[in-house]
């Protein structure tokens, strides 16, 4: 059964439309992951423009992050103080991410921004926690990167840690324009970020 989608201009089978919103949604609840990792790639395997998967993307990570959110809540999970200091700072790189994504998708190199920018992530998120599980298992010493966050100024107190509140707002601003051109949110970025 095809419908029309008439801000992507093309016809889709309701069916994988529907499949791919039981997973993304089951996986979401499950891991924190769905939306940028999953519904993007397979959104633009199906045909539909890159600019227009961005934004379902993050249109489909509010339903997704408003019930995380709220199940977390009552299990006393949530570093209120963090997240609102990695929100605020998110509508700020939310804000040159978009202004981005008009510029390239009004010069056609959206897609190839887009796919070059997963490929890079993926690759750099992949190695990165690779290499930390390594480093654990051998028990070494702290990291470059440990030592220079711990390092950092402006220590700021938080409910679960004690960080130089550039940490959140970098992670939140990164975060917020990597959503803003790529679709993904916290399962991509912030969770990996922060571990």
């Amino acid at each position: 059964m095809e419908i029309y989608l008439p801000i992507a201009g093309i016809e889709i089978n309701i069916f994988y439309i529907i499949l791919l919103g039981l997973v993304v949604g089951f996986l979401s609840g499950l891991m924190g992951i769905g939306g940028g990792i999953i519904l993007n790639p397979a959104l633009i395997k199906l045909g539909v423009p890159p600019i227009v998967t961005v934004g379902t993307s993050v249109a489909q990570m509010v339903g997704a992050t408003v019930s995380g959110f709220l199940a977390h809540l009552r299990l006393k999970n949530i570093d209120l103080k963090m997240g609102w200091v990695m929100v605020l700072s998110g509508f700020a790189g939310g804000s040159v991410g978009v202004f981005l994504s008009k510029i390239l998708e009004d010069a056609g190199y959206f897609r190839t921004f887009v796919l070059s920018l997963y490929t890079f992530y993926l690759g750099f998120t992949g190695i990165t926690m690779f290499l930390d599980v390594l480093r654990k298992e051998k028990k070494e010493k702290k990291s470059k990167l440990k030592y220079f966050i711990d390092n950092l100024p402006f220590k700021m107190k938080f409910q679960f840690t004690e960080v130089s509140v550039l940490v959140p707002v970098g992670i939140g601003a990164f975060a917020g324009f990597l959503a803003a051109v790529m679709g993904v949110g916290g399962g991509f970025v912030i969770i990996p970020a922060l571990i």
